[in-house]
């Protein structure tokens, strides 16, 4: 099998596991459910992934490396506006990937949760040897910070040319934007859940999604533009 044949087939397979790990989830996911959903036997799956956790980092490291990619591509499309102008675009796009493409997502959310160290000791939902012992265990470590780095560059670069007034350390702002980001994945599959069971008594419950997406960026803007 030639290399880029079997890059071809591992991206299938991972693109397959990226929806069956968003429907069931890391601990409702078997291997034979991945191979089923890609049509697939499970010695071919095995063939490439030597267990479920070894499976899942590839996912993580996947999903990372997309997210990242497009990324790229989007800040490219505004590479001659103002550093200000740029994040906004980004978080833009990021609302469009967590709409149309949750389960990309996922396994970054997933991976940050069990990375707390409150999961590491004794703990069935942490990160498990199994996954410490995946060949991209590391390269999640590496990957993890690209989109990060990028982001982090980007609002020192609008803080340097006065497009972004706030000085607050750059990291410092990234976290803020990024935790209302991840916020946002993590409470509208919340809203969806609800909705989809709706009754009287939690009628007030929905949320409007374009105006809390609109709410979260206009909030970001205001924290570029702190002064003090």
């Amino acid at each position: 099998m030639n290399m880029k044949h079997r890059n071809k087939k591992i991206d299938f397979l991972l693109l397959t596991a990226t929806k069956v790990f968003y429907f069931q989830g890391f601990h409702g996911t078997k291997m034979e459910h991945v191979a089923k959903e890609a049509g697939v036997s499970k010695g071919v799956l095995y063939f490439y992934f030597k267990n479920k956790e070894d499976l899942f980092m590839a996912l993580i490291h996947y999903s990372l490396l997309k997210i990242h990619e497009y990324t790229l591509q989007i800040l490219n499309a505004v590479k001659n506006q103002k550093a200000n102008e740029q994040i906004v675009a980004f978080l833009n796009f990021y609302f469009k990937l967590i709409e149309d493409y949750p389960e990309l997502q996922y396994p970054i959310s997933e991976y940050i949760s069990m990375s707390h160290p409150s999961r590491q000791v004794g703990c069935e939902t942490g990160i498990t040897s199994g996954m410490r012992e995946s060949k991209y265990y590391e390269e999640v470590l590496l990957a993890q910070f690209l989109t990060t780095s990028l982001l982090v560059g980007l609002i020192e670069k609008g803080q340097k040319e006065g497009s972004i007034l706030n000085q607050t350390d750059a990291k410092i702002i990234f976290a803020n934007l990024w935790s209302m980001m991840l916020g946002y994945e993590k409470l509208s599959v919340a809203d969806s859940y609800f909705k989809d069971i709706i009754t009287e008594s939690f009628s007030d419950f929905h949320i409007d999604r374009l105006l809390w997406q609109k709410n979260i960026i206009e909030t970001i803007k205001n924290i570029l533009n702190q002064t003090t």
